[in-house]
């Protein structure tokens, strides 16, 4: 469909989606497909006519339906524009849509209807109390109906996964599920929310760029390439380069990656992924000169922790301890259940000679990833040097139990079997 209309047929679905919902808060669909949404907003349309045309029928005879149908149109538009994108799930409208459509319903029972049924016609006061009774009973239903949706709209996080679970390609509802997983700590959680979205999805722009950078933050360089071939037009072009550079110089294909880089930064020298990836690049070359420089760079741009982690890495390599645990210790600072900052720190410690310091960190470290070899191995390491084999052989028994074919353990079993007197 044509980028010019479908901003009105969006709008247009939308607003029939409030009519519906406010009709059957409980059952009502929260969220619309993209096929159903021309014949949605068509509808509402329909729906806009008909309630104009039955106004002016109404006006005179029966002024309070009339002036009710029209109310309801506009609600449900007004409804439609406050609704729109991140400012908040459609259905909360339902808490005030539902008491005035089932208000206009029982106008349209109290007054048309009874008439029609010839329920009226009898003196002035028994026809408004009939027609009274009537609308009160009708309107009676609204409360119950939102009573029994209650545990569907109780909350907006409630209701976006709810969308989310209709149409894993809605943009709003998966960036806002997205983030609340991030917050509690489930960060996977919000990166398969938004892969999902991307892949549902591949004009979703908002998901595919925070999927990348997640996918990258994450070590996920497959999904990354992924997302960024399935939405080409999501991203300017020094920003895809650089994106795309940093998910290659993560899989270690260092040469595909700087030249990547190089091209992007030649167009925006200060491109961030670009920058992270020459550094990784250079750095796994051995190069740790421009490696440091790049890694600077990308620190001082904004690329986050992960620029952080790898500065750390390249003045570690440097014999640098104090400016590389400074870069490790600014990550903890702002996130103190970063694996990598945790082991990182902990290695420090170990090249300073600070043993126990270095145990205590590699030990937080096994708490946070329980599954980490290499802080298994540092510590049957470390353990081995100063004395405590017993420990020693603990740790290695256990690096054996969750990374059997890691190629460390043979040599470090035989130091510490016990020589022959």
């Amino acid at each position: 469909m044509a980028d010019s209309v479908q901003p009105a047929v969006d709008f247009l679905a939308r607003a029939l989606s409030i009519l519906l919902l406010a009709l059957l808060p409980a059952n009502a669909p929260l969220a619309l497909r993209e096929p159903a949404q021309p014949l949605a907003a068509a509808a509402f349309v329909a729906f806009v006519v008909v309630s104009a045309i039955a106004a002016r029928v109404l006006a005179r005879r029966a002024p309070v339906p009339a002036a009710l149908v029209i109310a309801t149109a506009l609600a449900a538009a007004i409804g439609a524009a406050l609704y729109e994108g991140d400012r908040g799930p459609l259905a909360r409208a339902v808490f005030w849509m539902t008491p005035l459509v089932w208000a206009t319903v029982g106008a349209l029972v109290a007054w048309p209807l009874l008439d029609a049924l010839g329920l009226t016609g009898g003196e002035r006061s028994k026809n408004k109390k009939a027609r009274a009774a009537a609308f009160v009973v009708v309107l009676a239903i609204a409360p119950a109906l939102l009573y029994a949706a209650r545990a569907r709209i109780a909350s907006r996080t409630t209701i976006w996964q709810a969308v989310l679970a209709a149409d894993a390609g809605n943009e709003p509802a998966a960036l806002f599920v997205a983030t609340a997983k991030t917050r509690d700590g489930d960060r996977l959680g919000g990166h398969a929310v938004l892969l999902a979205c991307a892949r549902a999805r591949p004009t979703a722009c908002r998901c595919a760029d925070r999927e990348i950078e997640e996918a990258l933050d994450l070590g996920r360089y497959d999904d990354a390439i992924a997302t960024l071939d399935a939405s080409p037009a999501c991203e300017p072009a020094p920003r895809e380069k650089g994106m795309r550079a940093e998910a290659l110089s993560g899989q270690s294909r260092g040469a595909d990656a700087l030249a990547l880089a190089t091209d992007a930064l030649k167009h925006d020298p200060k491109e961030r992924h670009a920058l992270l990836a020459s550094a990784r690049s250079l750095y796994l070359a051995g190069a740790l000169g421009p490696a440091k420089t790049y890694a600077q760079d990308a620190v001082a741009e904004g690329r986050g922790a992960i620029a952080n982690l790898l500065l750390g890495l390249v003045l570690f390599a440097e014999n640098d301890l104090a400016g590389a645990a400074a870069q490790f210790s600014e990550v903890l600072a702002k996130d103190p259940l970063n694996v990598a900052a945790t082991f990182d720190l902990a290695l420090v410690a170990h090249k300073n000679n600070r043993n126990r310091e270095a145990r205590e960190g590699y030990l937080r470290t096994l708490t946070l990833d329980p599954k980490n070899a290499d802080a298994r191995y540092n510590l049957a390491i470390l353990t081995h040097e100063n004395g405590f084999d017993d420990e020693s052989s603990h740790h290695l028994d256990e690096l054996s139990r969750i990374a059997p074919a890691d190629p460390r353990i043979a040599p470090l079993r035989r130091a510490l079997k016990p020589k022959a007197p």
